[in-house]
């Protein structure tokens, strides 16, 4: 795998048009837009290589025109895990390119992607002219920062049925999918990187995805046809903002589906064990000769009347 992009060239007209639907432009006068236009190439990533790595200090701002990438982190003798993806029209860790800090982590193409390059000097430059520009930059920063971490929570801190449910949540909503009805998903990200992105292994996810089978919720290759019964919200404050009756269908299927918590039984110790029969021998007064089987008997059954009965000021 190489790190240095390749086939750089002038954007195309159909390039630019994409370009200027970044919300980078959103508020950017046409003047700014042109000019950082202007000074963008075009680079084409393969399959498998890297944009930028992890501790490298970046000088331009890099835009996804098309393809799509895996950042990732990875320690040493350790398989390399994912934390976000970056798609068509998203920036590549924008708030460390701004601040021109180390990335925090990999960019690797899981397909054969292409990526514009904005100069940071040009960007500064066009960001001290226009106001409305430089709002835009720290309000991505700032949007940059709230879905990392609600990826984080929703990919890291769940059960694993929960998180494949954030999963299929954020991607019916990036696809404008019905808030009611059937819903029809495609998956676009391959099951090793779909289950490195949210902290399992494929063996996993392939597990989880059959539990949602039993609940409607069928995946077949990378398809996913979500069969909704209409579900009544139950916890407004669950993990993902699933305001949509899709949302809410998906997360009590994976609350359905997460292993339930069994009761911790309590453990009574054996009449064989060491420690026991020498707390009942005290407890039975002092002899010289070791307690019968019954008499430890009566004693711990009177242990465990004592364990068992209500405390002062309970309710009988």
């Amino acid at each position: 795998m190489t790190t240095e992009p390749s086939l750089e060239q002038a954007p195309s007209a159909e390039d630019r048009r994409r370009l200027r639907r970044l919300p980078l432009f959103a508020n950017a006068s046409d003047a700014t837009i042109h000019d950082l236009l202007a000074f963008a190439p075009i680079s084409t990533i393969g399959r498998n290589q890297f944009a930028v790595r992890e501790g490298a200090t970046p000088n331009s701002l890099l835009a996804v025109v098309n393809g799509r990438f895996a950042l990732m982190t990875q320690s040493a003798g350790e398989q390399p895990q994912v934390i976000t993806m970056a798609g068509r029209g998203e920036l590549i860790m924008a708030a460390a390119a701004m601040a021109a800090t180390p990335y925090p982590l990999t960019a690797r193409a899981v397909e054969e992607a292409r990526i514009a390059s904005f100069p940071l000097a040009t960007l500064w430059g066009a960001a001290d002219r226009d106001h409305g520009f430089a709002a835009d930059l720290a309000r991505i920063a700032c949007g940059e920062w709230r879905s990392m971490m609600g990826q984080l929570k929703d990919y890291r801190l769940r059960s694993a049925p929960q998180r494949f449910a954030a999963y299929l949540v954020r991607l019916a909503a990036a696809t404008g999918q019905p808030h009611q009805g059937q819903a029809e998903v495609e998956l676009i990200d391959d099951r090793k990187t779909l289950a490195s992105l949210l902290g399992m292994t494929p063996e996993n996810l392939s597990r989880t995805i059959a539990q949602f089978r039993e609940r409607g919720v069928v995946v077949t290759g990378r398809s996913v046809t979500i069969a909704l019964a209409v579900l009544t919200p139950s916890s407004p404050g669950s993990a993902v903002s699933m305001r949509t009756r899709l949302g809410w269908s998906l997360w009590a299927a994976a609350i359905a589906s997460s292993p339930s918590r069994a009761r911790p039984r309590t453990r009574w110790p054996s009449l064989s064990s060491c420690a026991f029969r020498r707390a009942a021998t005290s407890s039975l007064g002092s002899t010289t000769r070791t307690p019968s089987r019954s008499a430890l008997r009566q004693s711990r059954d009177s242990m465990v009347r004592v364990d068992q009965s209500p405390a002062r000021g309970d309710n009988p």
